[in-house]
């Protein structure tokens, strides 16, 4: 089994910003399987005392192109929450996202092996 791991992060405190990136290719005699991982922030000063506070918007997205064997996962996180520090309300917008690719060598379709890596 070879596995590559790439960390690749920015922050920007004068705009508010701080971007994280992970990506990993693991290759095994199965299948190929590339992971990668965005954490996205946007700090700004809130002026609202009392903001109102909404459920994050999640989306899921899963394909499988048969003729290629590549099974693509897709999940995606944006919101917002507040918090305090030093004595100022701060709003923090998040946007994460998880790419799974898996390349399956074999015409044999396993998916206990995309279930498990789904958890």
């Amino acid at each position: 089994m070879m596995k590559r791991l790439r960390f690749r992060r920015s922050c920007n405190p004068n705009k508010g910003r701080k971007n994280l990136a992970i990506s990993s290719r693991t290759e095994d005699k199965e299948c190929k399987t590339y992971i990668r991982k965005f954490f996205n922030y946007y700090v700004t000063v809130s002026q609202d005392r009392n903001p109102q506070i909404e459920s994050p918007e999640i989306r899921i997205k899963k394909s499988f192109n048969s003729k290629r064997m590549v099974e693509k996962f897709k999940f995606q996180v944006k919101g917002v929450f507040y918090m305090r520090h030093k004595d100022r309300q701060l709003k923090v917008e998040f946007h994460h996202v998880l790419i799974i690719h898996i390349k399956w060598k074999s015409k044999n379709f396993s998916p206990k092996k995309s279930v498990s890596l789904t958890k």
